[in-house]
């Protein structure tokens, strides 16, 4: 008999599948290595596998979730360090890269998989909605309390904002070939400059004009209202 998903034992399975994974798609690459090789791996039965991961793509999405964990226990230790909405920004992303680091050769073909329709690993997919769900938490944990000024208008699309902004960091990231990825750290530091000055100016009265254009824009990377009202079931 199968332990149950959220018992103990069940846990420490889905962890050792995972670590299994990983391992074999270091080696093999992910579009290499099968379910069947994965559970060998692991010391399991194939359906003990399946069981508790249908596809590699959900091994995946699995880790990837984990990151966002380690990211939320890491935002609530900078955000009771620092109100300075930056520096909280820039601690998170460069953490999130850090975990992502040892996966980072294998990572980097899967760039193309996100981007084919109906993937499970787009970040737009019906099988990634709770991790976008955990990601606004995080992003949303590190605007409050923040020292962050902006337009009143913009203050529930930003957590999807700085998400879209993380999925940029991230995408040139993992094709950033300089030693340490440096240009990526770099990026990091010159873009949030940017980013707080038009922050900034949303709030100048003889340019809030714009704001309506650029709130246009912000609703068109919001979810429609079948996958709203799916999150909320």
């Amino acid at each position: 008999m199968l332990p149950e998903r959220n018992s103990t034992k069940a846990r420490r399975t889905r962890a050792n599948i995972i670590e299994s994974a990983l391992s074999l798609f270091r080696e093999q690459g992910f579009d290499q290595a099968t379910m069947r090789e994965v559970a060998d791996r692991a010391g399991l039965a194939v359906g003990a596998a399946y069981y508790h991961f249908r596809t590699k793509d959900e091994i995946l999405l699995a880790l990837y979730e984990s990151t966002i964990d380690d990211a939320l226990e890491r935002a609530r230790f900078k955000s009771a360090k620092s109100a300075d909405f930056a520096d909280r920004v820039k601690d998170t992303l460069e953490f999130k890269l850090s975990l992502l680091k040892p996966f980072r050769d294998f990572l980097g073909p899967l760039a193309g998989h996100a981007l084919i329709p109906g993937s499970a690993l787009s970040p737009f997919s019906d099988e990634s909605s709770e991790i976008r769900a955990r990601e606004m938490q995080l992003f949303s944990s590190i605007i409050h309390g923040s020292s962050l000024k902006v337009a009143s208008e913009f203050k529930q699309h930003l957590p999807r904002l700085l998400w879209l902004y993380q999925m940029s960091v991230i995408a040139f990231w993992l094709r950033d070939t300089s030693t340490g990825q440096s240009r990526t750290l770099r990026l990091i530091s010159i873009s949030l400059s940017l980013i707080m000055k038009l922050f900034a100016v949303t709030r100048v009265p003889v340019l809030r004009q714009a704001n309506g254009l650029i709130l246009s824009l912000l609703e068109l990377t919001e979810p429609d209202n079948s996958e709203k009202q799916a999150a909320c079931a």
